[in-house]
């Protein structure tokens, strides 16, 4: 069983959505046991459906949501739902450019207020997914973010100076 940073939450691809503690309020998202999906989107709105507003985990790491999946995040995020979140983990997904911009788009319109870890290791967001997040958390309306985890993402090094002002689009 794979468990979130804070160790108390079990993810959604384990199925067992078991709080272990409750040190950070973390609050355990699971798939609905109910037929399978049929889309990616379909699988990201079913786990969404059951996080509600005061969920601040949600662990979405290997489940292969690609861009598709991150579109309907991005969608859920514009309803409120992902508005207490404090660790969102993308890791491992197929996301792209496109999925990158969906997310830059929710968090600049400031749908994630209390993010502070966001890992997407290990996709293939690129270099211009990673400025587009960039240009999103540089307008300030995720004050609380600390962890940003890009390992992995064909980003080319001299296109992004790390420390930097952000070039506009």
């Amino acid at each position: 069983r794979r468990r979130c940073a804070h160790t108390q939450h079990i993810p959604a691809s384990s199925r067992e959505g078991v709080p272990v503690s409750s040190t950070c309020g973390c609050r355990p998202i699971r798939r609905d046991e109910g037929a399978m999906p049929n889309s990616k989107a379909e699988t990201v709105q079913q786990i969404i459906a059951g996080l509600g507003s005061d969920g601040t985990t949600l662990d979405l790491g290997y489940e292969g949501i690609g861009d598709e999946g991150v579109q309907a995040l991005a969608s859920a995020m514009a309803q409120g739902k992902t508005l207490n979140m404090r660790m969102l983990n993308l890791n491992n997904n197929s996301i792209g450019v496109e999925g990158a911009r969906a997310l830059a788009s929710a968090i600049a319109q400031g749908h994630t207020p209390n993010l502070q870890l966001l890992h997407l290791n290990n996709n293939s967001i690129g270099t211009e997914g990673v400025l587009a997040l960039a240009r999103a958390i540089a307008q300030g309306k995720t004050p609380k973010l600390e962890v940003l985890k890009l390992i992995g993402n064909n980003i080319e090094p001299e296109n992004v100076a790390w420390g930097t002002e952000v070039p506009a689009e």
